[in-house]
């Protein structure tokens, strides 16, 4: 079966044209022997719609302020919700976390084996994963309970992602920023 992922193209083309700071933290894409290391490390396999997309860009890159490099980058924040796309390496990492979160004892719930995270707000609290056995993504939150299934496939929640991109998504310094219009000029600076 071949992917398109249609909507990934979308957006990053969307974001090219009307958000060059923010498109350029893209990072190309993961090669075949990067996406082989991902899945040794997460003992699981990845989606292919997701390895689809790591293979057209490599989530964005980490923000050079953060000591521990694992905070991607403010004006990479492009998709819906203020979320960040994943690079293979921050992937691991992000799924780690979330095992010792869930699975230690921090926090109630259980983070399976199959779920892969692609996606988090800067500081890990909020994200995004796909259920490597059904395809569907769900969601986490701070001291919420694990949402799955919210969206049917990654392809369905990038098709919402383009659309709130395109009614709440504002641009500033060439990069996008969500909510806008709520933002006064010193939350606006201090994104730059």
């Amino acid at each position: 079966m071949t992917c398109e992922l249609s909507a990934w193209s979308q957006i990053t083309e969307w974001v090219r044209q009307n958000a060059p700071r923010s498109y350029a933290q893209l990072q190309e894409g993961a090669t075949s022997d990067t996406l082989a290391h991902t899945r040794a490390r997460l003992g699981t396999h990845l989606p292919e719609e997701l390895s689809f997309m790591l293979q057209m860009n490599n989530g964005v890159q980490v923000d050079p302020n953060d000591p521990d490099g694992m905070r991607p980058r403010r004006s990479g924040e492009f998709v819906s919700d203020f979320y960040s796309i994943l690079s293979t390496h921050l992937l691991v990492r992000v799924n780690e976390h979330m095992n010792a979160v869930y699975n230690g004892g921090e926090q109630d719930g259980e983070w399976k084996r199959h779920w892969v995270p692609f996606a988090v707000e800067s500081d890990w609290l909020y994200g995004l994963f796909i259920d490597g056995a059904t395809g569907a993504v769900g969601k986490w939150s701070d001291g919420g309970p694990i949402e799955e299934d919210v969206y049917p496939s990654l392809s369905a929640y990038l098709e919402e992602s383009f659309r709130l991109m395109q009614s709440r998504a504002g641009i500033y310094n060439e990069m996008i920023v969500w909510d806008i219009d709520d933002l006064d000029q010193e939350d606006l600076d201090q994104l730059t």
